[in-house]
Parts: structure tokens; C-alpha cells; sequence
């Protein structure tokens, strides 16, 4: 940063060639030829030849000037992405400070794409309750690890057999519910890929049959009896014992 005051000048306006002159920064960067910079001058002026309007007695001028020419430090640096992870989106944050400075700090997103790639699948049709089987979905994984596979979705039940599947709905019912496939790596879950079908399951026509009302058990009459018998005979108790204390 650059500044410049007026407070030596006695009188601005003394002279009537008191507009002559100059303020700002002149200067060059790069390799110097025999007819000057190979890249030119570079100028950022704030008053020529208008000085007289541009200052005023006690007027301090700054200049702040940036540019491809001023002191500038390139820092490069590596970062190793563990395996933990890919198929994530992590966050890089990088702090600097020189001395008598601020500090600086720059956030960057670096996605990890998952190694495993997977195709789209076709909308499937079945019937009320039964079972598609031998199900299949096409993948590649670039690293050629072992991998699993999960199926997922409302109103349905999958069992998973080595690289082949099959869905069976839930009892009485058809619709229409969303089927996600998902492949991953078997020692880094976080590698994977999914894709998903719509699955449409056809009523049969046939209405489902009720569950059967639960009977309560029937009173016993002689068990009531014996109650109220049982509550007489110590009634008749009670009533001998005063008599006796009488």
C-alpha cells in the first residue's frame, strides 16, 4: 500500500499550472526488453493533469493495488481419500496465516465416486400372493471385490441368494410399491450403488377371509352359586359369634 499527502504544500492554488501532475502507482512485471517490459506497464492512476480537483491541503491518497505482478506464494499439497470414504462427498478445509496478517480459510467438496457402477432395471408385474423369483440386476465394479446385495421396498418381503433375488408380497395384498436394489462392497459399505423399479402386484380377485372372532369362555352357574352360598354361610357366622359375645 502506497499514500501520499498535500500537507507540505503550502498553497494548492499558488500557480495557474497547479492542475500539472500525477498520482497513482506505475510499474512493470516480468523480463525487462531493450524498449522496456515485455509485458508493458501496468498503471492505476487516481489524478492526471486534474490534480488541483483531485487533493485538497491535508488529503491523504492510498493505493491498495492487486494484481498478477504483486508477491503471491502457490502452495500445493496432496490428500490421500481412505477407503472408508468412497462413495462420499467429504469436506477439505485449508487454513492460512502469515505474520501480521489475517487468517484465510477455503472450504472445497471432493466427491469420492464409488467403484461400483449399476444399470436400470425394468418395471415388473406379478400376482397377489406369489413369489418372483430369479431376479437379476447388471453391475460392474471396477475393483473387482466381493460384493453383496440388498433389496428394499414397502408391502414386500426379498431373499437374497448370491447374485440373484426374489420378492414376494405381503399376504392379501396388491398395489403398487417402489423396489430398490442396492450392490456394495462387502468390507467398505459405503461403496455402492442402487437403482430402482416400480413393481405392480395384481389382485386375484379373491377377497380376503376375515380372522375368526375370538369366543369368550361361558359362565359357570354352579361356580356362582357356590359364590353366593359361600358369602351366606359367613354372614350366618358373623351372626352366631355375636350372639355368643351377647
Amino acid at each position: 500500500m502506497t499514500c501520499s499527502n498535500n500537507n507540505n504544500r503550502e498553497d494548492i492554488n499558488a500557480t495557474k499550472n497547479d492542475h500539472f501532475g500525477s498520482i497513482g502507482l506505475h510499474g512493470y512485471w516480468g523480463e525487462r526488453g531493450a524498449f522496456g517490459p515485455s509485458f508493458g506497464y501496468l498503471n492505476d492512476g487516481f489524478a492526471y493533469n486534474d490534480v488541483d480537483e483531485k487533493v485538497s491541503e491535508g488529503m491523504v491518497v492510498c493505493a491498495d493495488y492487486r494484481g498478477p505482478e504483486q508477491t503471491a506464494v502457490t502452495l500445493k499439497f496432496s490428500a490421500r481419500v481412505s477407503a472408508n470414504s468412497i462413495g462420499t462427498d467429504n469436506m477439505l478445509s485449508v487454513e492460512t496465516q502469515y505474520a501480521d496478517s489475517e487468517l484465510v480459510s477455503v472450504s472445497q467438496t471432493i466427491s469420492t465416486p464409488s467403484n461400483i457402477t449399476i444399470a436400470d432395471m425394468a418395471d415388473m408385474m406379478m400376482e397377489e400372493n406369489t413369489t418372483l423369483e430369479g431376479l437379476t440386476v447388471m453391475y460392474n465394479d471396477v475393483k473387482g471385490t466381493a460384493n453383496g446385495m440388498m433389496v428394499s421396498g414397502e408391502n414386500i418381503t426379498a431373499e437374497v441368494t448370491g447374485e440373484t433375488f426374489s420378492i414376494t408380497p405381503d399376504a392379501d395384498w396388491y398395489g403398487t410399491t417402489e423396489v430398490t436394489v442396492t450392490v456394495h462392497d462387502m468390507a467398505y459399505p459405503s461403496d455402492s450403488a442402487s437403482t430402482s423399479f416400480m413393481l405392480t402386484v395384481n389382485s386375484d380377485g379373491v377377497d380376503s377371509t376375515p380372522p375368526a372372532e375370538e369366543v369368550a369362555p361361558a359362565k359357570s352357574d354352579s361356580g356362582g352359586s357356590m359364590g353366593i352360598f359361600s358369602l351366606i354361610l359367613l354372614g350366618l357366622l358373623g351372626a352366631s359369634r355375636r350372639r355368643k359375645l351377647h
